[in-house]
């Protein structure tokens, strides 16, 4: 009877522990541009969205915003982070569905093939 309570009891515990704590998510968008002068352009519509999360109306939890461009492959990648517990409320606000996809339509149009977008939870780490 021991022996099946403290098996119970570890493999309850390894479950738990195997949680993915979720602190801060991001929103990625990936896609190809055809050429350096694309990749600007591509620059002046990610800082016009940034601009829009620095507004009164935004909703809170944006943490930081990166963008990455690969020049041997023109690969350009942007990546919104969010609080955990806040990044639903974006996914679900006016503010995304009528400011946000605006300006990420207008930055897809620069793509050149395939466009992903997804979710990652983020964590940092010093060294």
């Amino acid at each position: 009877m021991l022996s099946r309570v403290s098996r119970t009891c570890l493999r309850q515990s390894s479950r738990a522990m195997s949680t993915i704590p979720v602190n801060h998510v991001a929103r990625i968008v990936r896609m190809h541009v055809e050429n350096e002068e694309e990749a600007m352009k591509a620059d002046v519509i990610f800082q016009r969205g940034l601009e829009l999360f620095k507004s009164a109306d935004a909703p809170a939890g944006m943490v930081s915003a990166k963008r990455t461009v690969c020049k041997a492959e023109w690969a350009y990648e942007v990546e919104m982070i969010f609080e955990g517990d806040k990044f639903k409320d974006y996914m679900e606000s006016d503010f995304r569905e009528q400011k946000a996809a605006p300006v990420l339509a207008d930055l897809t149009k620069l793509a050149t093939g395939e466009i992903y977008s997804g979710n990652r939870v983020v964590d940092w780490y010093e060294l």
